[in-house]
């Protein structure tokens, strides 16, 4: 609801030139990234600092040690979250109704017990 309302108020103010919408959202912004790292920090705090070692260097080395080949996936899986997840958004305009059509058919072939629901 808070967004809605933002929005809807960005939108009626936008008439009045982007130099003070950039400024209302820019403080926006920055009232928002102000409360995230209170509460970032506030968590650390509270529950446990031990986190904050993972800036150190040497620990991925004793991971990537210990872990040998999981390690990789594991780092390809977090290098896959933080570039996938974008472009899958920005590509999922691309798929037609035939494709997505095809994709469905191929998965009731291959899992005959969702006929009734496929979707």
């Amino acid at each position: 609801m808070i967004s809605i309302a933002f929005l809807m108020i960005l939108f009626s103010v936008q008439k009045f030139g982007t130099s003070k919408v950039g400024l209302a959202v820019g403080l926006a912004l920055l009232l928002w990234f102000c409360s995230l790292a209170g509460i970032g920090i506030y968590n650390l705090v509270k529950y446990d600092t031990s986190v904050l070692r993972a800036f150190n260097p040497v620990h991925i080395y004793l991971y990537f040690k210990r872990n040998a080949v999981n390690a990789w996936y594991a780092l390809g899986g977090c290098l896959l979250c933080a570039t996938g997840s974008g472009v899958m958004f920005a590509d999922l305009c691309y798929f037609s109704i035939q494709s997505i059509q095809v994709m469905n058919l191929e998965n009731l072939v291959n899992e005959s017990s969702g006929f009734c629901t496929p979707f």
